[in-house]
């Protein structure tokens, strides 16, 4: 026969033992990323790179970048482009740009090009707006990048003598 006594003790322990499984199911779920388009799949035609994949290309690019990426998604429950590239990407991509080394130059703009051409409105606005715009028509960084962008470079000059006009 259970008493009061038993039963709180009984149904205190099936509470820590439910709390304890949960939160460590809890804590070691993480969370799964988007799936970038191949590039194969893009070439062929039949998907067009988005902001994800670009946002996968620049981590690999610019490894410090992960933990910000992974942050955005777990924060959002998808990926918000203008958040990671305004408050986590932009910075180091415009450092690439200032410093203008030619194998760095060169490797952001094969896949900021790769991904423009190939890439849906959403995606060719925010490279030429959200990153690219964040120039604000610097004459010296815009100088930097003219060599390396393709079909994007009036686009990118307009963009940016707009947005410094605005400012």
């Amino acid at each position: 026969v259970l008493d009061n006594k038993d039963i709180n003790y009984i149904s205190n322990e099936f509470c820590d033992t439910i709390e304890k499984i949960y939160s460590k199911a809890q804590k070691n779920k993480s969370v799964k990323l988007p799936t970038p388009v191949s590039k194969t799949a893009a070439k062929n035609g039949s998907v067009y790179f988005d902001t994800v994949t670009l946002a996968s290309r620049l981590v690999q690019i610019y490894p410090q970048c992960k933990d910000a990426y992974r942050a955005n998604v777990e924060k959002y429950g998808e990926f918000l482009p203008e958040d990671f590239f305004v408050n986590h990407c932009n910075k180091y991509v415009l450092d690439t740009i200032r410093v203008n080394e030619p194998h760095a130059m060169k490797k952001l703009f094969n896949c900021l090009n790769e991904i423009y051409n190939d890439g849906t409105n959403e995606v060719q606005s925010v490279i030429v707006v959200t990153i690219l715009g964040s120039m604000m028509n610097d004459e010296k960084m815009l100088a930097n990048c003219v060599d390396y962008m393709e079909d994007m470079t009036l686009s990118v000059i307009e963009t940016n003598k707009y947005l410094k006009k605005s400012k």
